[in-house]
C-alpha cells in the first residue's frame, strides 16, 4: 500500500559537494592553478553533478585552475584512455584530469602513463576497486573519492528491517549521509 512507503536517500554527501573535494585534491597537487580536463559519464546524473562540483568549486576557490574541457569517459576504461590521449594531444599545458569514476580514472592514468607525462598531469577519481587502488599506490593516480558502502549498507538494512518490524519513526529523513573519504597514496592501504 503506498501510504505506508517512505523514501529516503542513503549516499554519500550531495555529489556535488565531493566534486569540491575532487578539486581541492587536484589543487593540492597542481598549487591551486593549471589546465584540467573533466570527465563524465553521459547518461549518470551523478557523473554530472560530480563534475559541476568540480568546476563551482575551481571558480569560487581556484581561479587560476581552469577546466578547459568536458569529456565523455563513456563509462569503460579503454573510452577514457582514448579520452584522455585525445585531451593530452589537445592541450599542451594540460595538469589535471578529474573522472567521475574508477574505470575512467584508470583509463586516464593509462593515457598519461603512455604519453610519458606520469607525475606532470594528475588524475583524481571516485570509487574504490583493485585497478584504481593499485593506480594510487603506484603513484599513478593521486587520488579517489571514496563513499562509505559500508554506512550505506549498514543504514539501508536498518531501515528496512525498522520498516518490516514497525519501529521506524513516522518519517524519515530524505537524505542519510554516510560520508567519504579522499584515498590517497599515504591512507591507500586502509582501503583494499
Amino acid at each position: 500500500d503506498s501510504k505506508d512507503v517512505n523514501c529516503c536517500a542513503v549516499e554519500s554527501p550531495y555529489a556535488r559537494s565531493t566534486g569540491r573535494g575532487a578539486a581541492d585534491r587536484m589543487a593540492k597537487h597542481l598549487g591551486g592553478k593549471g589546465e584540467c580536463v573533466a570527465f563524465y559519464e553521459l547518461g549518470l546524473e551523478a557523473s554530472e553533478k560530480r563534475m559541476n562540483g568540480v568546476d563551482y568549486q575551481c571558480q569560487e576557490k581556484y581561479p587560476k585552475m581552469k577546466l578547459v574541457n568536458r569529456l565523455n569517459a563513456g563509462g569503460d576504461t579503454q573510452t577514457a584512455a582514448a579520452a584522455a590521449a585525445a585531451a593530452i594531444q589537445a592541450n599542451p599545458n594540460l595538469r589535471g584530469i578529474v573522472t567521475p569514476s574508477g574505470v575512467s580514472a584508470v583509463g586516464a592514468a593509462t593515457a598519461i602513463r603512455e604519453a610519458g607525462k606520469t607525475g606532470q598531469i594528475h588524475v583524481v577519481g571516485w570509487d574504490r576497486d583493485v585497478a584504481l587502488l593499485d593506480g594510487i599506490k603506484a603513484g599513478d593516480i593521486a587520488g579517489s573519492i571514496i563513499q562509505n558502502t559500508y554506512n550505506m549498507g549498514y543504514w539501508s538494512m536498518m531501515i528496512m528491517y525498522n520498516k518490516k518490524h514497525n519501529l521506524q519513526p513516522a518519517t524519515l529523513p530524505m537524505f542519510i549521509d554516510v560520508g567519504y573519504d579522499m584515498c590517497t597514496i599515504e591512507n591507500v592501504d586502509s582501503h583494499y
